[in-house]
């Protein structure tokens, strides 16, 4: 015993054309009917894997626009964080110019001298960056140092005009 299953869409579609004629000088009609009849049969189970190949296309591209977005979140982050580096950097630069701005106005003897260093600890940050903190320790040594040193010039200054006056 044998049993064929067959799932079909039959879609049947019929135009219909009538012309008439009419001559009034010997008042006759005459009147020419076409039918034109098609019918057009779907396998509805391939209907419904080409509904579901297409919905597997959608997905797909779904898929492939969620990992642009991953991959434009990822750069975009690293490039913020490139940016914020760099712009800590230039901060921190322009920090450190301005100090030596004003250590040179005020010990323009010690030009040179600290001229020197300043090269030497430029080379220093950019070679070892990543013991920032012990840099960081170094840098807050150097401003203390400073500072003494600066108090300790005045106090010189001070007891030299008292001594000569």
């Amino acid at each position: 015993m044998t049993t064929n299953i067959t799932t079909t869409s039959t879609t049947t579609t019929t135009i219909t054309t009538t012309i008439t004629t009419t001559n009034t000088s010997i008042n006759t009609t005459s009147s020419t009917t076409t039918t034109f009849t098609t019918t057009a049969t779907t396998d509805l189970l391939l209907l419904l894997l080409l509904l579901l190949l297409l919905l597997l296309l959608l997905l797909l591209l779904l898929l492939l626009l969620l990992l642009l977005q991953l991959l434009l979140n990822y750069y975009y982050y690293n490039y913020y964080h490139y940016y914020y580096y760099y712009y800590y950097y230039y901060y921190y630069y322009y920090y450190n110019f301005y100090y030596y701005y004003y250590y040179y106005y005020y010990y323009y003897y010690y030009y040179y001298y600290y001229y020197y260093y300043y090269n030497n600890y430029y080379y220093y940050y950019y070679y070892y960056y990543y013991y920032y903190y012990y840099y960081y320790y170094y840098y807050y040594y150097y401003y203390y140092y400073y500072y003494y040193y600066y108090y300790y010039y005045y106090s010189y200054y001070y007891y030299y005009y008292y001594t000569y006056y």
